[in-house]
């Protein structure tokens, strides 16, 4: 242990202190670690002590010796070429490290002449150490070397998976193979075929891991070489492949297998059928066609197990199909790339195994269609421009209407995934198109998810889990939906979240989501009103307003109260259609001391901008912003902190449009807050709820300031809140790394502030030429917000993807 240490010291620290040895010592230095390397025997020391002698090598090349390059390759020649097999292993550890770090400094012809010698040991040697390190030292060539052919390690992949070899290294030196054969730029016929006979053939204690590294192989294969890809050898492919989905069990391991196996079966759909003009397919030989005839032949008479895993399989090679045709489309093609089994007539009869599935007396089957139609979904940005969605569609709503009356727990939260899916990966008309059917599924399973008797007293231990995650999938439905969900705010309102609100058997965690739920349900009805269709609501609305008003005193149930009023900004900014409300009846339902109280002590909340990292954890200084910029590359995390900073922000906003000029009295306490904690120093999504907070803050000023009716004294401090908004409006922009949604809206805020403050636009003017000026490349152009509401709910959102971190 002390001399592997002290080869980790060395190999850390002495690269950095290299210019500073004197020559004598840099010699002494490289001899002593070729030493250690020729006579040690311990496998640890020798691995660290390699790793040394290359950094080394590679400071000595940087400080200018260029021929030193030369002797590195003597040496590991010298190692090669002995006959020992521990010195032959450590060549092989060496030249791996050193092909990583240096290899494009080793001239072609000694690398050639090395991979030589590399290749003999792969054949010559039983297997070992040796063997294992020889195979690893070339996948460590063949990353880098376009045309390397890895014969070799196929054949030693062969002989392995022959009966007569028993080794206790076997396993490893054939996962070994395998990764080695997924790097190979241009695939082999025999790389193609022992990686079939791996994955088709059962091996006694075969392990998951090397199967889905054979798995890897044929993937690879296919994108580098579809060419290979005959009917026999798609055939056996699929079979293969089909048979691993079919025989896995509930063992993790195999979980994973099952994983690696279906994303093989998509995978290998997509790259052979991007590649179909160059192939000569038969329509009964696609991956498609394969998997819907195993699909077919397994259904007869199987087990549960074997049912679902057939269904899944079909799923996978549709998802790979459907990625192809959208590929060609997005080149020019159409969708009629997309080839049928010859026993389907059209894209309805090709989902009709899911619907019928949906029937089938096992939950295990019905999850299986289930999932499958979810992989589905999940490709709605491919099915953009091809005749594909609508078939999808069709089968989602048969699968909701029939799932209403499941009972089976498992089956219920799996429609639940789905309809989540539906809401963060499609696109809002789409979602529109199905709200008929999904939101009558969901109330139902919400409902159902409540404990029986839950209107008597309940038991601290009954789980609330279930009916805590339905209710905000409910909310995000109505959220995206807006005034679409009005149809369906009644029945939502009544027979599941008022009840839940005012039942004092509920807990208040659960009660907390109902209310926050019920804004955007209420707000689908536009402003309430004593007549028209949304006067049914109004007892909702009266509840609801009273409950969140209670709810804003209590440190528990503020952020859900926030929540709630974020989302009923829509109801105060008007519309061609929508109810003018009384300056007074508006500022009644959104209390202005309460509402801007609770959203600051929220603001407040360490971490609340989501930046990863010790600053989460330090209260917010001026300087701060500067020290993270000088910190490196940014990052934020979508914590509770964050998630509540955001809907105080957009509660505020509602403040704002509700009150009026009365919310002038508040913006010299919130400013500051604002700026430049949360137009800095926020993420992306933070960003771009203060800037729709700084838009409606500043036409306010604007129109007090225009308005001349102030004071000296209350100019001044007009002129003050318009410079700060305007340069804070500037910060979130500018902000590194920069986000194209967030400066659009930026830019569409300025636009919006040169028309309504008169009195400043020079300084809005001088703002916008230097952001002109400073044009940026946008390191984040993918992360979006809902136009209408600034929403985001995941991953997705209405078909555009939204990254977990960095924005």
């Amino acid at each position: 242990p002390d001399r592997q240490m002290a080869a980790v010291l060395l190999e850390r620290r002495l690269p950095a202190l290299w210019s500073s040895v004197t020559p004598e010592g840099k010699k002494q230095s490289i001899e002593a670690l070729m030493n250690v390397l020729q006579k040690d025997t311990s496998r640890p020391v020798l691995r660290v002590t390699a790793s040394a002698l290359v950094c080394l090598a590679s400071a000595q090349v940087s400080d200018g010796h260029a021929t030193f390059i030369d002797d590195i390759i003597m040496f590991v020649g010298n190692l090669l070429n002995a006959t020992a097999d521990l010195i032959r292993e450590v060549g092989c550890i060496v030249l791996s490290d050193v092909i990583d770090r240096l290899h494009e400094r080793i001239p072609n012809r000694s690398l050639k002449h090395l991979q030589a010698s590399v290749q003999l040991i792969i054949l010559n040697s039983l297997p070992s150490h040796l063997q294992l390190a020889a195979v690893s030292c070339l996948r460590c060539i063949a990353v880098h070397e376009t045309s390397l052919p890895l014969t070799c390690v196929a054949q030693l992949a062969q002989t392995l998976l022959g009966n007569g070899v028993d080794s206790d290294l076997k396993e490893e030196i054939l996962r070994s193979c395998f990764e080695a054969l997924a790097e190979e730029r241009s695939p082999q016929t025999v790389s193609l075929e022992v990686a079939i006979r791996e994955v088709g053939l059962p091996r006694q204690s075969a392990d998951e891991r090397t199967q889905s590294q054979a798995i890897r192989v044929l993937t690879a294969a296919a994108k580098r070489c579809p060419q290979l890809f005959g009917a026999e050898a798609r055939r056996s492919c699929v079979h293969a492949l089909c048979g691993l989905c079919l025989s896995a069990d509930s063992s993790d391991d195999s979980d994973l297998l099952n994983d690696a196996a279906l994303d093989g079966i998509s995978t290998l759909a997509e790259a052979l059928g991007v590649a179909a003009p160059l192939l000569q397919q038969e329509q009964d030989s696609t991956v498609l066609a394969l998997c819907w005839a195993f699909a077919n032949a397994a259904g007869v008479g199987s087990v549960e197990v074997q049912q679902a895993g057939a269904i899944r399989c079909l799923a996978a090679a549709m998802v790979g199909t459907f990625r192809a045709a959208g590929k060609h489309v997005s080149h020019g093609g159409n969708a009629s790339s997309i080839r049928l089994p010859h026993q389907i007539t059209s894209a309805h009869d090709m989902l009709m195994p899911f619907t019928v599935a949906m029937s089938n007396a096992s939950a295990v089957v019905r999850c299986a269609a289930l999932d499958g139609l979810i992989a589905l979904v999940e490709q709605e940005s491919s099915l953009n421009e091809i005749q594909i969605w609508a078939p999808v569609e069709d089968a989602i709503r048969k699968c909701l209407v029939s799932v209403a009356q499941d009972a089976d727990a498992t089956v219920q939260n799996t429609v639940v995934r789905m309809v989540r899916s539906i809401v963060f990966e499609v696109k809002t008309e789409r979602v529109q198109i199905l709200l008929g059917c999904i939101v009558p599924a969901m109330v139902s399973l919400a409902q159902k998810a409540v404990p029986a008797g839950f209107a008597s007293a309940v038991s601290s231990e009954t789980d609330w889990t279930a009916t805590e995650d339905r209710l905000k999938v409910v909310a995000s439905i109505a959220e995206l939906a807006g005034p679409s969900f009005f149809p369906h705010a009644v029945e939502t309102a009544t027979s599941l979240l008022h009840p839940l609100l005012f039942t004092p058997a509920v807990p208040l965690a659960v009660k907390l989501v109902a209310l926050q739920a019920l804004g955007p349900v209420l707000a689908s009805a536009g402003a309430p009103t004593l007549n028209g269709p949304g006067s049914a609501l109004l007892p909702f609305w009266k509840d609801g307003m009273r409950t969140a008003a209670e709810a804003l005193q209590s440190g528990e149930a503020r952020a859900h109260s926030l929540g709630f009023y974020a989302t009923l900004a829509t109801i105060f900014r008007g519309g061609q259609d929508s109810v003018a409300l009384l300056q007074d009846e508006a500022m009644a339902m959104v209390p202005l001391d309460l509402v801007a109280s609770a959203a600051l002590t929220t603001l407040s909340v360490r971490g609340a901008t989501g930046e990863v990292g010790s600053d989460c954890e330090k209260t917010w200084c001026a300087g701060a912003a500067t020290a993270i910029l000088q910190g490196g590359a940014r990052s934020w995390v979508r914590t509770q902190a964050h998630e509540d900073a955001r809907n105080a922000l957009l509660a505020l906003r509602t403040c704002a449009l509700s009150n009026g000029q009365s919310f002038l009295k508040v913006m010299p306490q919130i400013l500051p807050v604002l700026a430049p904690r949360f137009t800095v120093a926020a993420s992306p999504p933070i960003r771009l709820a203060s800037l729709a907070l700084l838009e409606v803050m500043g036409k306010m000023v604007g129109t007090a300031a225009d308005s001349g009716n102030g004071s000296a004294e209350e100019s001044v401090i007009l002129q003050n809140l318009s410079v700060g908004i305007i340069r804070a409006v500037a910060g979130t922009m500018t902000a590194e790394p920069r986000s194209a949604p967030v400066c659009h809206q930026g830019r569409h805020v300025l636009s919006s502030l040169r028309a309504s403050c008169g009195k400043w636009m020079a300084l809005v003017e001088h703002v916008v030429k230097g952001l002109e000026a400073d044009k940026h490349h946008h390191h984040d152009d993918h992360d979006s917000e809902d136009d209408d509401d600034l929403r985001v709910h995941g991953h997705r959102v209405n078909g555009f993807r939204i990254a977990k971190k960095g924005g």
